[in-house]
């Protein structure tokens, strides 16, 4: 982790960054549980990015860009008046992945997705203190919880 190398290198590291770095390992590890339970249940999976029966990919690689362009420009004016939300934030990221996909640039769609993953894992994590500022409990370990 990358924590941990700063702290190897003499970095100062601040309580709050290692606080937040707990919590972030935290979901992360939540994520990492449900994964496995995926595996458990369906074998590793591998599958092509998008239907092999697709055509126009750069045309519909152009559709998505432009979409998450839009995305992107609504997030902006969010933040210029005070309405940031995650639900917004994650449409950029997913519609930047989707153009990415149609692009057959197969290390930009990973970045783009793992851009994704960390927005939904920011999203888990302040939902986990809102829950925990408000006395309910955060959620359970995905291996402890239903199909």
């Amino acid at each position: 982790m990358k924590l941990k190398l700063m702290v190897a290198e003499g970095v100062s590291v601040s309580d709050a960054d290692k606080e937040q770095a707990q919590q972030i390992l935290k979901y992360a590890g939540m994520a990492a549980e449900e994964r496995l339970r995926q595996n458990h249940k369906w074998g590793v999976q591998s599958h092509p990015n998008v239907s092999p029966a697709t055509t126009n990919m750069a045309d519909w690689n152009l559709t998505y860009q432009a979409e998450a362009d839009t995305a992107r420009v609504v997030n902006e004016e969010n933040s210029e008046d005070g309405n940031t939300n995650w639900k917004d934030i994650l449409d950029e990221e997913i519609l930047e992945a989707y153009a990415e996909a149609y692009s057959g640039d197969e290390a930009a769609l990973q970045t783009e997705l793992i851009q994704a993953a960390a927005v939904c894992l920011a999203w888990a994590q302040d939902i986990g203190r809102r829950l925990a500022q408000s006395g309910r409990q955060d959620a359970e370990p995905a291996s402890t919880t239903e199909e």
